[in-house]
Order: C-alpha cells, then structure tokens, then sequence
C-alpha cells in the first residue's frame, strides 16, 4: 500500500483544484483572448482597404483638380475606368481644354486616375482598373497565414505556447507601417510579413486554451463556450468552424498538437488564398461564387462522416499512448 506524503496530497488536491473550470481558468481564457481579438483587426481590415472606390480615367486637357463625375465631352460607349480618348497633338500645342473636337478616334489604356475620395487602397496606390491587384492582397494576406501556421505550432511544441502567443501579439503591429507604403509590391511585402508574424496566434491560443478546458467537459459545451466567448451572434457559420478547432485537438497528443494543428490550418489557408480572388467569379456568373462554397461545405461534410469519434476519450500525451490505448474509436454515423 503506497502512503501518500504530505507534499503529494497538496499536489493532488491542487490538480483537482485546477481540473475544475473556476475562475482561474476563466481568467486565464479571457486574457487569452485579449490578443486574439487586438490581432483578428489585423484579417479583417482587407474588407475596408480594399474596398473599391469611384473612379475614371484622367484625360491629360482636363483643368485642375477635374471631378469624378463623367464630363459631358467624354465620348459615348467608352469604359471610363480603363480608357481615356487620345488628345490631338495638334489642339495640346494651343493649350486648349477638353471638349468634343479635342480628341483623336482612337483609344488608350489609362494609366492615371481621378478618385472619389482616398480611403482605400485602390485610391492610395492608384490600382485604378487593376481590379485584381486589390484582390491580390488578400490572397498575399492568407499565403503569409499558410506559411505561419505551418511554423508557429511547431515552434509552439518547441520554446513553449506562452513566448510564442506575446511574440506573435508583438509581430502583429508591423501592418502600422502600412499607412506610410506608397508602392504597391512593398505593401504586398509588408502585408505578407504582418500576417506571418500575427496569424500564427489562433493556433497557439487554441492550443494554450485547451489546457485550461477540464477534460470532462464535453466537446458541445467547448464550442458553445467559444462561440460565447469569440464570436456570439454568427452562430451557423463559425459553430462549425470552431468546432474543427476543437475535434482537431482532440485528435492530436500533446506532445505534437502545436505542430498538427498548425498544418491543419496550413491546408485551411489554400483555400483563404483562393478566397479573395471569387469576386472575379462573379464577373462570369453571379451565382458561381455560392456555387463554389456551397459544394466545398458538401465535400467536406462528407468526408467527417469517415472521422473518428473522440467523445468519450481523453486527451493523450504521446502518440504511443494512442497506440496503445484499448478503446477502439467509433466513426461517426
């Protein structure tokens, strides 16, 4: 019979302290989400600098400071945004103004643009018909999510989940500089190394936050807490994306989640590269973008129905405990 010391009663009773979700824990879970939240500004300010702003072609006859709107000599049928009518040489020597009989029957790309106002990038970098180098941006914002994921966990698994959650917190702050970016392909560098340095984050907390959750309570009760907790009010979507956080640490042990759940997230931002690029879809098809979603949401689905159960099972270590554990997983029906 083994007579437990004094300083081990302490300790059990100290673990069975901490396996309760109390106050400690939703302390704990909250400054947790401090970061996450200073950083998730960082994914979604791409929806407001991105956004496309009025514009046309600048004409080089026109007087200074020339409006957005349409003038009344532009010719008929032409795409304001992409080309300009070429003025004759002959009325650019007499310095006259732009009007019916100043311009040449032929067409040129523009290379100049008139904005509405300068609150996007479109307008900041003179993307003026260039449609896709806006987009471009947002897919350059999830390849530096991809390559972050596929690192950041593993560093996690090595320095520790706590060094790496305040260095990712830090690294986040570079897109400040963004605001003094004038060439489009430095702000595509600088894009790409804020999202490096931030995004790796989500796979850091997620895995801190799993320490703090007792193993008895059920994978439902984690996800509802998190959906509470991170993103209450967009119940349909994001129940079943905090839901493949959670099952993906349930199946992964310890001594490698950081590192699994991160190239899980890594295969995830493929498909958020691709997805700033849609709109362009709906240029073909309006429909073709829902389409798109609709069918990749029904693989997926399909695919789960093949995965294991992780319900009743706690969470291991090591994969050899996986190994060797009895219990043989159930799939789900």
């Amino acid at each position: 019979m083994t007579v437990l010391s004094s300083s081990n009663s302490i300790e059990i009773d100290m673990f069975k302290d901490l396996d309760k979700f109390g106050r400690f824990q939703t302390l704990q879970y909250l400054l947790i989400c401090l970061p996450l939240i200073m950083v998730s500004m960082v994914h979604v300010n791409y929806i407001f600098v991105a956004e496309d702003v009025n514009h046309r072609c600048l004409v080089e006859c026109e007087e200074p400071n020339p409006s957005v709107e349409l003038p009344k000599w532009w010719p008929k049928d032409v795409d304001s945004k992409c080309f300009r009518p070429i003025v004759d040489k002959r009325f650019e020597r007499e310095n006259q103004t732009c009007s019916n009989t100043t311009f040449l029957e032929i067409l040129e790309e523009c290379h100049e643009w008139i904005y509405e106002n300068n609150n996007s990038i479109v307008a900041a970098l003179n993307l003026g018909c260039q449609s896709w180098k806006a987009t471009l941006v947002g897919s350059v914002h999830n390849a530096g999510m991809l390559v972050s994921m596929m690192i950041t966990g593993w560093i996690a698994d090595k320095i520790g989940r706590k060094p790496t959650i305040v260095a990712c917190s830090i690294g986040g702050a570079v897109g400040v500089f963004k605001i003094f970016i004038q060439n489009y392909y430095a702000y595509l560098g600088l894009e790409f190394l804020e999202s490096v340095l931030a995004s790796g984050l989500y796979t850091v907390a997620v895995v801190l936050s799993a320490f703090l959750i007792s193993q008895s309570f059920s994978p439902d009760a984690i996800v509802w807490l998190k959906v509470v907790l991170f993103l209450a009010g967009k119940v349909g979507v994001v129940v079943c994306f905090t839901g493949v956080f959670t099952y993906s640490l349930e199946l992964f042990p310890t001594s490698v989640r950081g590192s699994l759940v991160g190239w899980c997230n890594t295969v995830a931002r493929i498909g958020s590269m691709l997805a700033p690029l849609t709109p362009l879809l709906s240029m073909e098809l309006a429909s073709l973008p829902s389409i798109l979603f609709a069918s990749t949401a029904i693989v997926a689905a399909f695919l789960l129905v093949f995965t294991p159960e992780t319900k009743t099972l706690p969470l291991f270590d090591t994969i050899a405990q996986i190994e060797n554990h009895k219990v043989k997983l159930t799939t789900h029906k």
